[in-house]
């Protein structure tokens, strides 16, 4: 399966529990979804909305709201996880999110695990 990277980026206190602040370099990707959700899945599988949308007061900056919240609660996402955002092939788009550890498997460092309530 092909795929692109969109965007990817270091969370924030504000990312984890209120909404993602998009890239601004990312934002030619999301030009024909202004105010319009866009589905996402998850390296699960499941599907989420995300509302994408700039906005008005303060900083003008690409955001994502909608089930973005509801998202970051139910993968207890955390400040300076890694997310990596892909378009695929078919237009559809993935959402990744990382989290550094500290531990080793057979005599290997681990660097980074997909996030998910499981390993929170």
């Amino acid at each position: 399966m092909l795929y692109m990277e969109v965007f990817s980026k270091f969370l924030s206190e504000t990312d984890s529990t209120v909404r993602l602040a998009i890239p601004t370099s990312a934002l030619p990707h999301f030009e024909n979804f202004g105010g319009r959700d866009l589905l996402v899945r998850d390296w699960t599988g499941q599907e989420w909305k995300f509302c994408f949308s700039i906005r008005k007061v303060g900083h003008p900056r690409p955001v994502f709201t909608g089930d973005w919240v509801r998202f970051a609660q139910a993968k207890c996402l955390q400040l300076n996880d890694l997310l990596i955002f892909t378009q695929l092939e078919h237009g559809q788009y993935r959402v990744e999110v990382f989290r550094e550890t500290h531990f080793e498997l057979l005599g290997q460092k681990i660097m980074w695990i997909h996030v998910d309530k499981a390993s929170a």
